[in-house]
């Protein structure tokens, strides 16, 4: 079939010849040439193909004429085959016009065998074009590689690109482009950039890319897009040739709507969390004044004759108005999330249950109340009479937004919160949640009044009509429970807000009921006053002197350590205030304290406490919210002295535990 001429040589030759002689003369002329070879013979059409298939040839030899065939069958078998190798012809005779027709079907050359000399220089022409065609087509590859990777890496960018030419007209866009402008992106080749993006620049704002031209340097534009309702940053840069004349910009387009939506929510919040800063602190110095006014002014009502009726009615106008005052400290305390709440496990459809009858007098009989609630809600752990006061204030907004009737629709479910809704709504964490939504028919708002209804003063009832404290209050009492609070309102379409408190898992719903009162009588006991406020101070001891008790005093914790060490008698039980002056707290005090009278029982009293808060220690102890009058000091006294409990320490706080 075919013999092996040269197994040594780097050169691969195919020799198609069926004279042995003349291949091995052709061989032995390339080889005396300096040309390293390896060659093959074969002398049939099979043999051509089975080698062609085997092998990895870098040029062929043919004779014109063969036995049963000729070259221009090789050559067929050769380009049938895909292969790009070398063809070159020899023979004896040959025509010009049948050399041509093998030059025009794909011949690299033809070298007659009188002028066989002339066959080194053809093989080596022959390799060096294969070379530079081997060459060519890897920089081809590359190229193309090169170029599938940066319009990957294009088409991947997040950002709309477009490549304009001198007069606007879109060259180039990436696939983030015809997504922000709903249109393919091959559409938009040939378009003017004017067209079909700024086409919402009025007449005296010209467009990023008009004052590049017109400045020659970067521009840039942050603009509200109202038919894409998208607010985008929008740059061009401009390209220019080695010479510095611009030929023209590249165009990028960044939608920042949801980063704007976020910025302006963390400032609302930023705002409303310094407003409730300010308004917590003005309000724990405020309710030690108000205790001092309300204490008096009791005491005097106590001692003041039935007789005078015009000095009794003036110290009641006092009280009156300290209790207004402490009322207003309270919305404040509530709106700034630092009022002490008495946390519960409950079910939203039991807490919305009991107040229906209340919310349907409260709104009045040409406002339809509509009850929806979950059967398998899940359980949240809140204050259930902070949650109630939430209903009865946006209640009370709904119906003053509804002056000619409608419809109040209150409905609760469980619902879970994945990662996409902060991006959507805003700040919260994923999880699972109970969502109660409140929603009127009534006038909605607009924008920019819903972005103020949670600021504390902020109303839009007529003078007089309004304290604009309701919402304020509902956003504290929402934050303080670990909670969300959203509005959705449109002019004329009525508003929705929806809270979402987050469920507890693995603990059922327990409302403890209100105790009854107890009796008014009060037993024999020894209490010690921690307070640091000198003038609350002497109040609660004349207060509680009066009543009965043996009063001792101390305005640090450390006083009232060394009074526990040192007094001999017992003490029945501490009133203790929870911020104190010193280097130890009213939970501390307590802490200490339950060592050192065990049997002794425990009041803390407080405005706020962020030290309380969320530790769960208010549902641990005896709490006293400043500021209260003496009847509900009176009460809390008796039925903490009335109870069979002692406090003992536990790590982080205080509790009771029953004897």
């Amino acid at each position: 079939m075919g013999e092996t001429l040269d197994a040594n040589r780097r050169v691969r030759i195919l020799v198609v010849d069926d004279s042995a002689a003349d291949a091995e003369l052709m061989i032995s002329l390339l080889q005396r040439e300096g040309l390293p070879i390896v060659a093959h013979r074969v002398d049939t059409p099979e043999s051509f193909q089975q080698r062609l298939t085997e092998g990895d040839f870098d040029l062929i030899l043919s004779d014109h004429n063969l036995q049963t065939w000729n070259a221009m069958d090789a050559l067929q078998i050769l380009q049938r085959s895909g292969r790009d190798i070398p063809f070159i012809v020899v023979t004896g005779t040959l025509g010009d016009e049948r050399a041509v027709e093998y030059l025009k079907n794909g011949a690299n050359d033809y070298v007659l065998k009188e002028n066989l000399e002339r066959l080194p220089m053809a093989v080596r022409r022959a390799l060096q074009e294969k070379s530079q065609r081997d060459e060519n087509q890897q920089l081809q590859a590359k190229i193309q590689a090169s170029k599938e990777a940066w319009e990957r890496t294009f088409d991947a960018i997040p950002d709309s690109i477009m490549l304009l030419d001198r007069a606007g007209r879109i060259l180039l866009a990436n696939s983030a482009t015809g997504t922000l402008l709903g249109a393919g992106a091959h559409d938009l080749i040939g378009k003017e950039c004017f067209a079909v993006v700024h086409n919402f620049c009025s007449a005296h704002q010209e467009c990023p890319f008009q004052r590049m031209l017109s400045s020659g340097r970067e521009e840039e534009a942050e603009i509200t897009e109202p038919h894409l309702k998208k607010i985008l940053r929008i740059s061009c840069v401009p390209l220019r040739n080695g010479n510095g004349k611009l030929e023209g910009a590249v165009h990028l387009m960044r939608d920042i709507t949801e980063r704007k939506h976020f910025e302006q929510e963390m400032a609302q919040a930023q705002k409303l969390e310094a407003i409730g800063r300010l308004a917590a602190g003005v309000a724990h110095d405020f309710n030690n004044i108000l205790g001092v006014i309300q204490g008096y002014s009791e005491l005097m009502q106590e001692q003041i004759p039935e007789s005078d009726t015009a000095l009794r009615r003036q110290v009641s106008e006092i009280a009156k108005a300290a209790h207004r005052a402490a009322g207003v400290t309270r919305q404040l305390l509530a709106f700034s999330r630092k009022q002490v709440m008495q946390l519960r496990a409950v079910h939203l459809t039991d807490v919305v249950t009991d107040l229906a009858q209340m919310l349907r007098t409260l709104i009045g009989e040409k406002i339809e109340l509509e009850i929806r609630t979950a059967d398998d809600l899940a359980a949240v752990k809140v204050d259930p009479i902070q949650i109630q006061q939430v209903l009865i204030n946006l209640a009370i907004n709904a119906r003053d937004a509804m002056p000619n009737g409608g419809r109040l629709t209150i409905s609760t479910c469980n619902v879970e919160l994945d990662s996409q809704y902060p991006r959507m709504q805003g700040p919260v964490v994923p999880g699972r949640y109970v969502m109660i939504a409140v929603s009127d028919t009534g006038v909605g708002m607009d924008e920019n009044t819903a972005s103020h209804i949670f600021e504390p003063f902020f109303t839009t009832k007529e003078r007089g009509k309004g304290t604009g404290f309701g919402l304020s209050i509902v956003y504290g009492i929402v934050k303080q429970s670990g909670g969300y609070i959203w509005v959705y309102s449109e002019l004329g379409r009525g508003t929705t807000f929806k809270i979402y408190l987050p469920q507890l898992a693995g603990e059922s719903a327990n409302v403890v009921p209100i105790a009854a009162l107890l009796s008014e009588k009060a037993s024999p006991a020894t209490i010690l006053v921690v307070e640091d406020e000198e003038a609350l101070a002497e109040m609660l001891h004349t207060s509680l002197e009066k009543c009965g008790y043996t009063v001792l005093q101390a305005a640090t914790g450390e006083e009232a350590l060394n009074i526990a060490h040192s007094y001999d008698g017992t003490i029945d039980l501490l009133l203790s205030d929870l911020v104190l002056r010193g280097t130890m707290d009213g939970i501390e005090l307590a802490d200490e304290w339950a060592v050192t009278r065990p049997n002794s029982r425990l009041i803390l009293m407080s405005g706020y406490s962020d030290a309380l808060i969320g530790t769960g220690l208010n549902t641990r102890m005896e709490l006293l919210e400043k500021p209260f009058t003496n009847a509900e000091l009176r009460r809390k006294i008796r039925r903490a002295l009335s109870e069979s409990t002692r406090v003992i320490p536990l790590a982080g706080g205080t509790v009771r535990a029953s004897r």
